[in-house]
């Protein structure tokens, strides 16, 4: 169960940055899914036959969920900006997420370094 394990990472995450900023721990962090049976499950109060094999991963998130540490939204499969760190994408895909993300051309790395240093 993937969700569970970007749970587990997202916890690390939110509890590494508290301690830097101390004061952002009332804020939950978000984890976004692109299953839409994951979420609900992990959001159930009820007891299903068929989840019984995800059981204990499957409550540690609704633990995180109750706590209010972790926020788990649906996200579109093709909306996935965390893609680009593990799917071969195209062009078009690939610029649109690392804009998303952030991420600009290293093309200047060098001349800025250059001007730095000088």
């Amino acid at each position: 169960m993937s969700l569970a394990t970007a749970v587990q990472e997202a916890i690390w995450l939110k509890q590494l940055n508290e301690d830097f900023w101390p004061e952002s721990s009332a804020v939950p962090i978000v984890v976004y899914c692109d299953k839409k049976s994951a979420i609900r499950i992990s959001d159930s109060e009820s007891y299903h036959q068929r989840s019984k094999h995800i059981d204990v991963r499957h409550h540690f998130i609704k633990e995180r969920i109750a706590d209010k540490q972790v926020l788990v939204k649906y996200q579109r499969s093709q909306d996935m900006t965390a893609d680009i760190l593990t799917k071969g994408l195209h062009r078009p895909k690939h610029e649109a997420f690392s804009v998303a993300m952030g991420l600009r051309s290293g093309e200047n790395v060098g001349r800025n370094a250059d001007m730095r240093s000088a």
